[in-house]
């Protein structure tokens, strides 16, 4: 899990550990909760949703590693979740997802926006 930051901006990037060697990620099952009210996750392409002002976009794509196909293990999902608050200020950032194989994670960090 990654967390990068750009004046008011905000990227978390989700994945399973190192590529090639997990189960993966189940991208369905990843939320992340900006502090603001609003909350990124279940699908793609979400803008706003939860009741924060700023704009939310969600992408979930393979991640950099071996090319998928027949006999050969498929690249990593890395979901991606960008968040643009309104105001600046300190929030609490709340990630939780799940793997293929049943392993849940929970994460919390406060970040300083802009």
């Amino acid at each position: 899990m990654t967390l990068r930051r750009h004046g008011r901006r905000l990227a978390v990037s989700i994945s399973d550990g190192a590529r090639l060697t997990t189960s993966g990620l189940k991208s369905q099952t990843a939320r992340v909760g900006f502090g603001d009210g609003s909350r990124g996750g279940k699908g793609s392409g979400n803008k706003g949703g939860g009741g924060g002002d700023g704009a939310t976009t969600i992408s979930a794509a393979p991640g950099k590693g071996a090319k998928g196909g027949k006999g050969k293990k498929k690249k990593p999902i890395v979901k991606t979740v960008r968040h643009a608050y309104t105001k600046p200020g300190t929030y609490k950032v709340v990630v939780s997802a799940r793997d293929h194989a049943g392993n849940t994670t929970h994460f919390e960090r406060k970040v300083k926006v802009g």
